[in-house]
């Protein structure tokens, strides 16, 4: 009546019930190796299913769900905390690029709703890149950095986390000043100055000690070196 099934097929339904109800008791039901949690749920739900209390079995299946979701979510975490741990021991042997890729792929475990974790994942990764071609003369590297440290000014807004909107400004401003120090012209340096004021710009109101030091240091020498450049390019002959 429920389903509102005709008189001449209730024969019919009943076998496909049956039949749905072999295979749930087939399939329903605690095994080894299962959390405590997830096994007791599933008893309760075959034990819901032989009494014929499918709507109960249901909500029974639709909480085992839920925490099997979760489990696998601390699985996802823990796989990318070890992730993460084994770009640190490559950090350790100075294989940055190495370490790069192991924070890389960390950040691409964490299951969603867990963006914090993904973002200091991210952030190490970017890390790993600017020390790879800030000691190791890899300019790849360092524009991978610059465009790491870019992406992360987006998941992380000024208006939500200031302060480490203003660290990642600060560190996109010194991949840029490295990399602009390599180069011919300015582009790069200046984008470095824009990026040490737009950080300048949070630390100072803040009183952010620890960082104002550094960065009006190297927002000095990043402009020092487009006044430089521009005095060498204004010395060319004209013609």
């Amino acid at each position: 009546g429920e389903a509102e099934v005709p008189p001449e097929r209730i024969a019919e339904k009943l076998v496909e019930i049956a039949g749905h109800y072999r295979k749930l008791l087939e399939g329903v039901g605690a095994v080894p190796g299962d959390e405590p949690q997830i096994a007791e749920l599933k008893t309760r739900a075959r034990r819901a299913i032989e009494d014929g209390n499918l709507v109960e079995a249901d909500a029974i299946l639709a909480e085992l769900q839920t925490a099997q979701e979760a489990s696998l979510d601390r699985l996802a975490l823990d796989a990318a905390a070890t992730a993460f741990q084994r770009g640190e021991v490559a950090l350790a042997r100075l294989r940055y690029r190495e370490a790069a890729e192991h924070f890389a792929n960390a950040a691409r475990l964490v299951p969603s709703g867990h963006e914090e974790v993904r973002f200091v994942y991210l952030d190490s990764e970017a890390y790993a890149l600017y020390q790879q071609g800030d000691e190791k003369g890899d300019t790849a590297a360092l524009t991978e950095a610059i465009e790491r440290y870019r992406e992360l000014l987006d998941l992380r807004p000024r208006e939500h986390m200031p302060l480490e909107w203003a660290r990642t400004q600060n560190n996109l401003g010194n991949a840029l000043l490295t990399l602009g120090a390599r180069e011919s012209g300015t582009a790069q340096l200046e984008e470095a100055v824009e990026a040490f004021d737009a950080a300048l710009g949070v630390f100072e109101p803040a009183g952010a000690t620890f960082f104002i030091e550094g960065t009006r240091a190297n927002r000095a020498r990043a402009a020092e070196l487009v006044m430089a450049r521009r005095a060498a390019m204004n010395r060319l002959p004209r013609g």
